[in-house]
């Protein structure tokens, strides 16, 4: 909340178009914030700030499994990993963390270990791995960063909800000043984040067609021409002459992320075709190999 409010005030103070990316509320105890966060960015924008904010409607971010390493740990890794009194004291830490912010370790999936013996890691939470291995699920996150030389990298649940606790995301996806995003790496290897894959079809199949949360010409303006507006990038995001065209031909009925927790790699449906600056790059679902029509977007 301290940095919400920092960047509310330089956005205020400078004049500054702000975006906030990525509003997440990470782990069971941030979830009750949302409220008083969301209530400060409004406030903000009745003071003339032009802000708005983007999410993701899965449940987990990836970044890397060391991100759980306190900087004085991590400042001498190579010396903490073999150091017994510096893991007692990051063990106490993260189970500090753990009743503060309510993250759980089976909320940490390995995407993926970073070298070839650790590959039987990859979709496995620290507490399967740990029990498969007999050790504690810390020694199992330092087993890995240390095997991986800290490339690692990880997905963590407990973002904004669950599959069963859906209403913060509803509520922040309806807000106006809400976009999209997928926030999400995209790698060939390994186990991939569900978003690289689903994000959007989830948006537009559970939350539009399923519970209606959003209109399907809102929710479609938010991932296309509204975002391109206010990010600044011309001739984007509508179907208008002279315009690129950048073109999915989805059903709106059949449209559906079918991502799970343990396939994460699962390809939507609904999908038919899908066209880059005019190109047809996807064809009943599937990539047409090596069509290669992007190009780098810049705003102005």
């Amino acid at each position: 909340m301290r940095a919400l409010d920092e960047i509310l005030s330089i956005g205020l103070e400078t004049g500054a178009r702000l975006q906030i990316s990525h509003f997440i509320f990470a782990g069971r105890k941030s979830w009750p914030t949302a409220q008083k966060a969301v209530r400060m960015v409004e406030e903000a924008k009745e003071k003339g700030l032009e802000v708005m904010w983007d999410i993701y409607p899965h449940f987990c971010g990836n970044t890397y499994l060391a991100v759980f390493l306190p900087v004085w740990f991590a400042k001498n890794m190579e010396y903490n990993l073999e150091n017994h009194r510096a893991i007692r004291r990051l063990k106490f830490e993260l189970s500090m963390a753990k009743f503060l912010v309510g993250f759980n370790m089976s909320d940490i999936q390995i995407m993926d270990a970073g070298y070839p013996a650790g590959e039987k890691y990859n979709r496995l939470s620290l507490v399967e791995i740990a029990k498969q291995e007999g050790i504690d699920p810390v020694e199992a996150m330092l087993k890995i960063i240390k095997e991986s030389d800290g490339k690692a990298l990880q997905l963590t649940y407990g973002y904004s909800g669950d599959d069963n606790s859906e209403q913060l995301i509803e509520k922040l996806m309806a807000n106006e000043l809400c976009l999209f995003e997928t926030d999400t790496i995209v790698r060939s290897s390994g186990f991939p984040n569900p978003a690289s894959y689903g994000a959007f079809p989830r948006i537009l199949g559970r939350f539009v067609r399923e519970k209606k949360t959003l209109s399907l010409s809102d929710a479609i303006s938010r991932m296309s021409g509204k975002t391109a507006r206010w990010m600044g990038i011309a001739e984007r995001g509508e179907i208008k002459p002279g315009y690129f065209a950048d073109l999915v031909l989805f059903n709106p009925v059949t449209i559906a992320d079918n991502t799970t927790v343990k396939e994460t790699a699962r390809r939507p449906t609904g999908i038919e075709k899908v066209f880059i600056n005019g190109e047809l790059v996807v064809e009943e679902g599937r990539y047409l190999k090596d069509k290669k029509y992007g190009r780098v977007l810049r705003a102005g």
